[in-house]
């Protein structure tokens, strides 16, 4: 049973002594500088020598009574927490009188520690912790160390005295000036008494928020050990739920697909509370893709605090969407919540933590706005305080964004439950966090805006040009290359550089030097630029470090004459299993999870892992399943008669009953192709002008895809010779019994917004046909209930276009056994279509159809990945299909 607190030392100190202002400028401990800082860490660690131990854990516990212990056995936590479980959960004990039990677990990583003495000093040697710290400062300016800097070691220094029974320990703090690579060292000495009696100190300060947690911890497990799952069991829900609560038990992970209807959301969150009332997690990350997912999340949350649960649940917002500036900015200088910001969240959190339970997107701003703080970093740290964290993949996946202050300590471990929702978008996303790429000509125009700024960055870059120069020469297509170490070598040169740049910019900052700069306002006109730059090249570098065998790296130079060197992530599975491994147990689900196995594989599963297949829960004649099997997407059937046959069918099928579509096509030229066809010959709407573009045109800049691919051939095709005009328009006749509007590519998120609006009216006495494309914005995540969507059409396979990462990625898996068209082109299309079709039929009492338009969907190649509910499929022409859905709304609506 959890009757316990844990938190890292950094996280300890800096939460009671942290003061002043918010800034999170590049040279002020923004994510380069922290990066910059681990790597002088490694190099000094290194240079200590043979005797110094680098990285040393330590944890030490701490309970309410303040007595000195005489061992380190006394800090033994399991005895602690599992008597205050008992009796927490005897609910005729009141709860205070366990406080004498309750543990907080301080936990952290001493950068170094070794045996040795203090120089000029006559004292004996001693062990002695070794904080270091990277500073932009000047070090003869640096006095004394920052108090938050020493309390660090002093924490480090007190609980390796514990651990090892020293009646004396040194503290070195160690600084290192990252203007010009200086070092200088503080030592101090103490004895254990004296480290005791300040540790005691500190953690009484501690007191108040380890009380109030401690005392909800006890609540929140003896109500998630009580709470009852809030609805009647659906047929299959109870086992599924089980099976969740198996891989927590087990500490496993478990891929789960699980249609639309069987309730994933909350059978997978229900189970993991329950796990949390068992003492088997601390806490549950729920982490999604997509704003709407964490919106059903929260409402999951609510429903089981309506049925007694008590829980504190967070939401992440991106800094971006949260923040009351027009653009970011964190620091004094532009942001006047950022100015003392330290000395007011405090309070601000403590306001929350007391007054509410649910610290949403609103509850953050409206108490950020209160007390003058930042929204974003507020709710970074009620994370802290909470059982349920809902966000992004970034907060755990990302190498940059992930939450350091639960994954920051290595490869420790937590008692976390991760929850990953829509997980097969996980696949593309973690290719992308995991890859990266450089261009030549971003090194040359930054040159180009830089050269008089910085003569000495204007050298790095010349060579780093060169580097990329003899790249470009040697490129010839997509090429694969082996060894790019001269031209990475360059690269951290220049990285090395810009953090000069950039330390001796904030520093002129700080002195005021800046007004004596006559290229000051210059330099401070490329700013943001460079320091885009700069995050490219040191996500380059970081993602460098990972290559292995899961990796391809190849040049390519494109039709506009760039030349991109790129770092490919073929198989993200080795990186995301890494951070998966950071907790107990996983649940990676989704409604479109097949074949099983090869998100498995790319989703860092093993074979120990679970698989769990949750058959549909509707009754799947209230849907008919349509192949439509004389039409098709491919570019060789292209034509006006294609286009015009197609155009026939979706008006024979939805012509049969009045109510709200959607038409899913493979791309935006296809989608006004026969969009334009069916306006005109239906409604009687001229088509709009299109702008011709040359054949071969790889792609525009608006279009999202241009090509699909032939799969007897693999060639990559122009899909047409014109250019598709963006058309956010309705086309609407008054008084016509149909309304169409199409999606288009740049739509905002108002826009979007506002495109589904109009499928919240139910229809019975008119059609709204929306003509969209598959994989987009609204052929997933969306949730239209109740006939607010009675009918899905997908035209096409939704196969990915053919370009050179794609056939890397076929390469790569045919080369590993696998069918490597399969892997790059085949399953990616058909979860397209899945969660296409997928948008109709979300409850039980809904009716809808779905038509598949490609002859293609009835070859064995694709009927294999059908899932289990769709064995009722028909298979017809686009002649018939009006006539069988017809007959089908007949029997439901008489």
């Amino acid at each position: 049973m959890f009757t316990q607190i844990t938190i890292s030392v950094r996280n300890l100190v800096e939460f009671l002594l942290r003061s002043g202002d918010l800034d999170n400028r590049t040279a002020g401990g923004g994510e380069d500088a922290m990066l910059e800082g681990a790597r002088i860490h490694r190099m000094l660690q290194k240079e200590a020598g043979p005797d110094y131990q680098a990285e040393v854990s330590l944890r030490l516990s701490w309970t309410f009574n303040r007595s000195l212990p005489e061992k380190e056995t006394e800090y033994a936590p399991v005895s602690y927490g599992q008597r205050a479980g008992d009796a927490a959960s005897r609910q005729d004990v009141p709860h205070e009188q366990f406080l004498d039990h309750a543990l907080v677990v301080v936990e952290g990583r001493a950068d170094g520690i070794y045996f040795g003495g203090v120089p000029g000093e006559d004292i004996p040697d001693a062990w002695t912790i070794d904080e270091i710290k990277t500073t932009f400062r000047k070090l003869k300016k640096i006095r004394t160390p920052e108090p938050v800097h020493l309390a660090q070691a002093k924490c480090y220094a007190y609980m390796y005295a514990v651990q090892n029974g020293l009646e004396r320990v040194h503290v070195r703090m160690t600084y290192y000036s990252q203007i010009d690579g200086s070092i200088r060292h503080f030592y101090e000495q103490y004895t254990f008494e004296a480290l005791h009696e300040w540790f005691m100190m500190l953690m009484e300060e501690y007191r108040k928020w380890a009380e109030y947690s401690f005392m909800w911890q006890i609540r929140r497990t003896a109500s998630a050990r009580q709470i009852q799952f809030p609805y009647p069991y659906r047929d299959g829900q109870r086992d599924l739920a089980a099976g969740v609560y198996r891989t927590i038990l087990r500490e496993r992970k478990l891929f789960l697909e699980a249609p639309t209807g069987t309730g994933k959301t909350l059978t997978t969150i229900f189970p993991s509370v329950k796990a949390m009332g068992e003492g088997k997690a601390e806490r549950i990350f729920y982490l999604t893709a997509k704003t709407i997912a964490r919106t059903a999340a929260e409402q999951a949350v609510e429903v089981l605090r309506g049925k007694g649960l008590l829980c504190k649940s967070v939401v992440l917002t991106a800094r971006e969407k949260i923040c009351p500036l027009e653009k970011p900015s964190c620091n004094p200088d532009d942001c006047p919540r950022a100015r003392g910001h330290y000395d007011r969240v405090n309070d601000a959190m403590f306001e929350l933590l007391t007054g509410s339970d649910n610290f949403s997107r609103e509850a953050l701003e409206a108490c950020a706005e209160r007390h003058e703080v930042c929204p974003f970093e507020l709710g970074l740290d009620m994370s802290l305080f909470s059982d349920i964290i809902i966000g992004d993949y970034n907060y755990l996946f990302d190498p940059h964004a992930y939450l350091r202050r639960f994954f920051g300590e290595g490869d420790s471990k937590g008692n976390y439950i991760f929850l990953v929702d829509e997980a097969h978008n996980l696949v593309d996303r973690g290719r992308n966090m995991y890859s990266a790429e450089i261009y030549k000509e971003e090194i040359l125009e930054i040159r180009r805006r830089c050269a008089q700024l910085y003569p000495s960055l204007d050298k790095k870059l010349k060579k780093c040009n060169k580097a990329m120069l003899d790249i470009k020469k040697t490129t010839d297509g997509c090429t694969k290359r082996d060894d790019i170490s001269p031209a990475v070598d360059t690269l951290y040169a220049l990285e090395a550089e810009l953090t000069d740049i950039f330390a001796r910019e904030r520093l002129n900052d700080h002195t005021g030097q800046n007004r004596k700069d006559p290229l000051y306002k210059a330099k401070k006109a490329v700013r943001d630029e460079l320091l885009e730059f700069y995050f490219k090249v040191n996500h380059f570098l970081l993602i460098y470090e990972l290559v292995d065998d899961h990796y391809v790296i190849y040049s390519e130079t494109g039709e506009d004459g760039r030349t991109m060197l790129r770092l490919f992530c073929m198989d993200p599975g080795k990186n995301l299993a890494h951070c998966m491994a950071r907790g107990r147990a996983s649940i990676l689900f989704s409604a479109t999870f097949l074949p099983i196995q090869y998100y498995k594989s790319l989703l860092g599963g093993s074979p120990e892992d679970y698989e769990i297949y949750a058959k549909s829960v509707f009754d799947r004649n209230r849907r008919a399943l349509l192949v439509v099997d004389d039409v098709t997407s491919r570019y060789t059937r292209r034509s006006a008669e294609e286009f015009e046959r197609i155009a026939d069918c979706i008006h024979a099928v939805t012509g049969q009953r009045h109510g709200n579509y959607m038409i899913f096509f493979p791309s935006y030229a296809f989608m006004q192709q026969v969009a334009d066809i069916f306006e005109e010959k239906y409604l009687g709407i001229l088509p709009e002008k299109h702008m011709p573009v040359p054949l071969g045109r790889r792609k525009s800049a608006w279009m999202e895809d241009t090509f699909i691919i032939d799969e007897e051939d693999d060639t990559a095709l122009a899909e047409a010779d014109l250019h598709p005009v963006p058309d956010p328009k309705d086309h609407t006749v008054p008084g016509a019994e149909i309304t169409c509007i199409r999606q288009h590519s740049r739509m905002d998120e108002k826009e979007r917004e506002a495109f589904l609006d109009r499928f919240s009216t139910i229809r019975n006495d008119q059609s709204l046909l929306g003509f969209c494309v598959l994989g987009g914005i609204f052929s997933e995540g969306i949730d239209l209930k109740n006939d607010a969507l009675i009918g899905a059409l997908v035209v096409g396979t939704g196969l990915p276009m053919v370009c050179s990462e794609r056939e890397l990625l076929k390469e790569y898996f045919n080369g590993r056994g696998e069918d490597g068209y399969d892997y790059a082109y085949r399953y990616p299309g058909m979860n397209k279509v899945l969660q296409a079709a997928g948008r109709v039929i979300r409850t039980a009492e809904d009716t809808g159809i779905v038509v598949l338009m490609d002859e293609r969907f009835n070859t064995s190649r694709y009927r294999r990945l059908f899932p289990q509910e769709w064995s009722n499929c028909r298979v017809t022409d686009s002649r018939g299909a009006g006539r069988i859905i017809e007959k089908f709304w007949d029997e439901w609506l008489r």
